[in-house]
């Protein structure tokens, strides 16, 4: 697997590539997920997938793009199958930048997108039929790095345009301090998801009224604070079960849950069965 790594206007993009440089004609991977973003693109034949409880068909010149955390396994490929994978995330590095609503922006609509999208455009098929026109290993080689941003811009492009979320700011607080804070907001509940963490003591932490600290998660961040602190329980959740070293019982307390009552109802709420059901399905793939 080749690893690119490009800081572009101050900001950092990860991209794996796992098959730009030699498309593979077969598709065994049993169910598994991850987190970070991932897209595959046919180049030719078609395939059927299971994304978090739901099937999906794909086929030449579709891309599927597959969000964080969903449990996903191909289900069948024709003989022809070919396709390329792009995985990516994106994080903001600590130098000032005067284009920070732009990531934000971005880490906003990733956030309000769907477990998973199949996007048919022409553009797509014009991208990678230039990266594929010739055979040698040495142009696939330079060919990667800019096909792989210019995939993931026209991505990003693609998902603002169809997305229903606002994309309005903030009304009055376009100041440097709230957007400086929302990184630090992030980080402090990524670290503290398993605690009893509330918005007005996050509020009074950061020196933001409660309001203020609402509307920021809603409307910059692009969730409420509680779907936020929801989701960041739950793929922890997710993980612990994946690896199967601690019993289901114990999970809940580990992800900031009071009773297994409650990380029960949350977890059939947000991924569609139990987290019993989520294991056994696991283990029968």
């Amino acid at each position: 697997m080749n690893n690119f790594s490009v800081s572009i206007e101050n900001y950092n993009f990860t991209i794996l590539d796992n098959t730009l440089s030699c498309p593979t004609s077969t598709w065994k991977v049993d169910a598994h997920l991850h987190n970070f973003y991932e897209m595959h693109y046919v180049l030719s034949g078609s395939a059927t997938l299971y994304i978090n409880g739901k099937t999906v068909v794909i086929s030449s010149n579709d891309l599927l793009f597959i969000n964080k955390n969903n449990l996903h396994y191909p289900i069948t490929h024709s003989s022809d199958l070919k396709f390329v994978s792009l995985s990516f995330d994106i994080n903001k590095n600590n130098n000032d930048s005067l284009s920070f609503l732009d990531y934000v922006k971005i880490k906003k609509y990733l956030l309000g997108a769907n477990d998973f999208i199949v996007f048919k455009e022409k553009l797509f098929k014009e991208i990678f039929n230039n990266l594929y026109h010739n055979d040698s290993n040495e142009f696939l080689e330079m060919g990667i790095y800019q096909t792989s941003l210019l995939v993931f811009f026209t991505f990003i492009n693609l998902l603002i345009k169809n997305s229903t979320l606002s994309d309005e700011e903030l009304p009055g607080e376009t100041s440097r301090k709230y957007k400086d804070e929302i990184i630090k907001i992030d980080k402090y509940i990524s670290e503290h998801f398993m605690e009893d963490v509330k918005l007005s003591e996050l509020a009074e932490k950061f020196f933001i009224s409660e309001r203020q600290m609402a509307r920021i998660f809603q409307d910059l961040i692009g969730e409420p604070f509680h779907k936020n602190l929801q989701r960041q329980r739950m793929n922890v959740a997710i993980t612990y079960i994946k690896e199967g070293k601690v019993p289901l019982t114990e999970i809940p307390f580990l992800c900031g849950f009071k009773s297994y009552s409650g990380f029960f109802i949350a977890f059939k709420k947000h991924f569609g069965c139990s987290p019993n059901e989520y294991k056994e399905m696991l283990l029968k793939i």
